[in-house]
């Protein structure tokens, strides 16, 4: 589990490094060009390709730092926790999560480097993170039911009910993972069909909304559970 993970993350940190050294030689060297955007698509700060530079260092370090959380998480996991029932889903959602850092990068880098060249949108960006959202949305949803009840709780779903039910950490995952699918589809056609902001908005409130439902949907469960904890 953890060899996948890490090979995926250094091969994403490799796909960063060459994204932002494509983006930075793209850039004119000397010149000021926005390098931020308000929520109106205007372009409210400039800088050069050395500032710029400085964002994409940030970005791949919390990639880092990301990455490395994901793999220490299962040696924090007591051994007799069962995790390893679960790892087939924590890979997938680890690849997921490195191929969302990926192309959130790449989205940033595209608007940029046009921004640079006098086309002043931040469409593309919205876009991106709306159908990256809603890919990782799609991967929840595909895996969500196969995740097992795990000591410690640091994996899944976890509220207070999942965790003291295995009929609740059970029927909730099901349950999550349906809506998890059906709003990852909604989300990628709004990214590709709707105004940018719209899609980025539908696409917050469905993962809000499905990750709400699923902790009153787990204390319903819990509380007609025949195996809860009180």
């Amino acid at each position: 589990m953890l060899r996948t993970g890490l090979k995926v993350s250094v091969l994403a940190i490799i796909v960063m490094i060459a994204i932002s050294l494509f983006a930075y030689y793209q850039l004119p060297a000397g010149e000021s060009f926005p390098i931020h955007f308000n929520a109106k698509g205007e372009p409210d700060g400039y800088g050069t390709r050395s500032d710029l530079i400085i964002i994409f260092i940030i970005f791949i370090l919390t990639s880092v730092f990301t990455f490395g959380l994901l793999a220490a998480l299962p040696k924090l996991m007591p051994e007799d926790s069962g995790m390893e029932k679960s790892a087939k889903a924590y890979v997938a959602i680890w690849i997921g999560v490195a191929v969302f850092m990926c192309v959130i990068l790449a989205g940033v880098a595209f608007t940029l480097v046009e921004a640079s060249k006098g086309v002043l949108t931040i469409d593309p960006i919205f876009r991106v993170v709306t159908a990256a959202l809603a890919g990782l949305m799609l991967i929840m949803g595909n895996y969500f039911p196969k995740i097992q009840p795990n000591a410690g709780g640091m994996f899944g779903f976890n509220t207070a009910w999942t965790l003291k039910s295995v009929t609740s950490w059970t029927r909730t995952h099901r349950r999550m993972g349906g809506l998890y699918a059906i709003a990852g589809i909604f989300s990628l056609v709004a990214a590709f069909t709707l105004p940018a902001l719209w899609g980025v908005a539908i696409v917050v409130t469905l993962l809000l909304g499905v990750t709400a439902y699923g902790a009153l949907y787990s204390y319903q469960v819990w509380k007609g559970a025949e195996d809860k904890i009180d």
